[in-house]
């Protein structure tokens, strides 16, 4: 009888072990899903940290032609007259388009 209770002690140590193990993951899975919530409020707050310091940079979000149209004009000023000959053909085509 003596190997037929080693047997059944092994087997119920496997059993347990098994069953000690669907504890732990459970307890791992809901801990993970916990975390994971989380992460997920403080990325979230930061999202809308964001879009406020992007908002209050750039205004109401309207643009603002005058700006951009005096941008330009300086970048125009920068530009190598290469890189001016390639504007100049694109401005002609987009005329050429609009006629």
């Amino acid at each position: 009888m003596k190997i037929n209770d080693d047997v059944r002690k092994v087997m119920m140590a496997g059993i347990g072990a098994l069953s000690a193990l669907a504890e732990k993951t459970q307890e791992t899975i809901e801990s993970l899903a916990k975390k994971g919530e989380a992460a997920l409020d403080h990325g979230q707050v930061l999202n809308e940290r964001l879009r406020h310091k992007i908002k209050q940079a750039f205004g109401d979000g309207e643009p603002d032609a005058k700006t951009d149209k005096d941008e330009l004009l300086k970048a125009l000023d920068r530009l190598s007259p290469e890189e001016l000959k390639e504007v100049m053909e694109k401005l002609k085509s987009l005329k050429h388009d609009g006629e």
